[in-house]
């Protein structure tokens, strides 16, 4: 007959292998990331795991969005960033230290042209703390809601006059502002459609700097903005799809013509129009 001591030591084997294929049962597998990327680009992460995930990158952590076992979301990259950084995926345990691992994200260096424009720097109106407090914190702000899985350009015909990133200088050569979206060209009173389906976060009007404005919550981190509108047909909390306008085409604002300034913006930070709409 076993002693006491025996029995329990074989308890506690089979209680450890059981942890042990458990735990390995459990583990996450990474699926795909973007290795190399751009300023204004976007880095993908899609892994799989049963427990909740995250990422971190020059230095914020960013949520990823769980559907079934796969896990998957979209880490903006700064226009000023540039050469090898870190991308840690982060799998948190339950009473047990978190798994992580590690990989190099390349941001491959990208010289802008430059726009020569009439604005002087003293043309540009001063903007309240609070007004831009305001549209900051919804830009920023995310929903785990996921609104849509198709984007697409706002603008049926257009021309595109100025691109993401592009450095606005003076007559002297001084940069002003460095460009955060696209600007389409098109005549005023064009309709312009959302680049998905989403949620009118906020309606903007007759702001100094964008006009008549609107921002759309497309879900988990990924925002619109449409710019110096002449008009806007819509309202804040409906649920709009590419399908309805959300007003026209105009030149509000700080704008030396007719014209639509988009921005699109994850976790706030803005990141190039005509790359996203193709990688998101």
């Amino acid at each position: 007959m076993k002693s006491d001591f025996s029995v329990k030591s074989n308890v506690c084997a089979v209680f450890f292998l059981f942890l042990i294929i458990v735990s390995h049962a459990l583990s996450f597998e990474i699926i795909k990331i973007t290795e190399y990327t751009f300023p204004g680009g976007i880095i993908k992460v899609t892994l799989e795991s049963p427990r909740r995930c995250e990422a971190e990158f020059m230095g914020k952590v960013y949520p990823l969005f769980k559907d079934d076992k796969i896990q998957a979301g979209y880490i903006p990259v700064r226009l000023e960033m540039s050469g090898k950084a870190p991308l840690i995926i982060r799998e948190k345990r339950f009473l047990r230290k978190d798994r992580t691992t590690e990989k190099t994200v390349t941001i491959q260096k990208k010289k802008f042209r430059q726009s020569r424009i009439s604005v002087k720097k003293e043309d540009i109106p001063a903007i309240s703390d609070e007004s831009k407090k305001n549209i900051k914190l919804n830009l920023d702000s995310f929903t785990k809601n996921k609104y849509s899985d198709k984007f697409s350009l706002p603008l049926k015909k257009y021309i595109i006059t100025s691109g993401f990133g592009v450095r606005r200088v003076d007559k002297k050569g001084k940069t002003l502002w460095q460009h955060t979206g696209v600007d389409f060209v098109a005549p005023r009173g064009t309709e312009v459609f959302p680049v998905a389906r989403g949620k009118v976060l906020q309606v903007i009007k007759d702001y100094p700097l964008y006009g008549n404005a609107v921002i759309i919550e497309h879900g988990r981190g990924v925002k619109s903005f449409y710019m110096h509108l002449d008009e806007v047909t819509c309202v804040e909390g409906e649920i709009i799809t590419a399908e309805m306008s959300l007003g026209a085409l105009g030149s509000t604002g700080l704008s030396t013509g007719a014209h639509l300034h988009l921005g699109i913006y994850l976790f706030g930070v803005p990141v190039d129009p005509l790359y996203a709409v193709e990688a998101l």
